[in-house]
């Protein structure tokens, strides 16, 4: 189930997302040969130690979420 705050995580990851052009606009080649309008470069993530503290907010809140218990 998605929140509120998770939302409010998801419109900062997708604006640091495009800052640091991790994600780019246009027509890309897929390594299998598909076609596609957006390309993410997940690679310069790791550089980035704010995304990073979005991202791993992203995932806490999705797992807290989930509808299991761990003993």
């Amino acid at each position: 189930m998605i929140t509120v705050e998770m939302v409010a995580f998801l419109k900062e990851l997708a604006i640091e997302l495009y800052d640091i052009q991790a994600v780019k606009f246009g027509e890309f080649k897929t390594k299998v040969g598909l076609t596609t309008p957006v390309y993410f470069d997940l690679r310069v993530v790791i550089s980035h130690p704010k995304l990073m503290v979005i991202i791993y907010n992203l995932f806490d809140l999705y797992v807290v979420s989930l509808p299991i218990q761990i003993n």
